[in-house]
């Protein structure tokens, strides 16, 4: 075995996932999976944790593809973009579509009428985020559209909060860019970055996501059975966003998404960096150490070199 290695407790990830579902139930929970399981490593934590998932969330399209030819048969939502030439792929590996764009929902209707099988999707609305996914004032074409296609299932609408994590901006009613502005500032001066002016509150993404809701509404139509948009810094601090799933993704990990976040779940790391010395000397005071010589030794101390690459 290399001497370098991380060392995963599966353990812990079961019961943050526990303390997570306990704590936003009766909502579902949607693990997060994307990037190898945030470097834990996905072939090793999705077979352990899927049987304990409602629902897992990657990136991409061949992230889910890998989890399905691993066995793993939890359904598994592609938050991310896709292409119209990937479609096939979700319906060979039963993968739940983010439905992003009219034209996307409009090709995947055709292929599933072409080939005679059904596709779950979830919309997917921009509330404030700027990336992927249909802006909210834009969505009653997208919602129209959905209603007239008989060959998916409309399983789910959601939307991703863009600073949920920050708890002074987590209040229900609209706070004036004033004031948004001055807590943003602290905050960020705080941290030794410039204020901004362009921050989106928590708040008014759920207003937008509401008003997109109430599109069903007025045409007495019932929405997905699926709403979504808490992420991990919503699960800590925004009850009122859990609607039917919620989408832990560092917060699974035992990571806290803010240092200074209310801690109101208790989780903990699952991963530990272990490795083993392979070189050791004592530099005196004042040698620069590694590149840029950034740190000096301010008296005699012994330096160590691990083999990480």
């Amino acid at each position: 075995m290399r001497p370098t290695y991380l060392e995963v407790n599966l353990s812990q990830l079961k019961q943050n996932l526990e303390n997570i579902r306990k704590h936003i139930s009766p909502a579902k929970v949607l693990v997060v999976l994307k990037a190898n399981a945030y470097g834990h490593g996905v072939d090793g934590v999705a077979p352990f944790i899927a049987p304990f998932a409602d629902y897992i969330g990657v990136a991409i399209a061949e992230e889910g593809i890998h989890l399905r030819k691993m066995g793993i048969a939890t359904p598994i939502l592609i938050m991310g973009g896709t292409l119209r030439e990937q479609l096939p792929d979700f319906f060979e590996y039963d993968l739940t579509l983010a439905a992003s764009s009219l034209d996307l929902l409009t090709s995947a209707e055709q292929l599933a009428a072409s080939t005679r099988k059904r596709l779950k999707t979830h919309l997917k609305i921009d509330t404030g985020r700027e990336r992927t996914g249909v802006r909210e004032y834009e969505a009653e074409p997208l919602i129209e559209k959905s209603l007239a296609c008989s060959h998916l299932d409309m399983e789910g609408i959601f939307t991703h909060f863009a600073n949920s994590e920050v708890s002074s901006l987590r209040g229900r009613s609209r706070s004036s860019p004033e004031a948004i502005s001055n807590t943003m500032g602290r905050l960020l001066r705080r941290e030794g970055r410039s204020p901004r002016n362009d921050i989106v509150e928590a708040s008014l993404q759920l207003e937008r996501f509401e008003e997109v809701l109430s599109i069903y509404e007025k045409r007495s139509e019932p929405h997905p059975q699926i709403r979504h948009i808490a992420n991990s810094g919503a699960a800590l601090l925004l009850p009122e966003s859990y609607y039917d799933m919620v989408r832990p993704g560092v917060l699974f990990y035992g990571v806290y998404p803010a240092r200074d976040i209310e801690r109101t779940i208790d989780v903990k790391p699952a991963l530990t960096w272990k490795s083993k010395v392979v070189y050791s000397k004592m530099t005196l005071p004042g040698r620069g150490v590694s590149y840029g010589s950034l740190w000096q030794a301010e008296a005699q101390t012994r330096i160590v070199t691990v083999p990480c690459g």
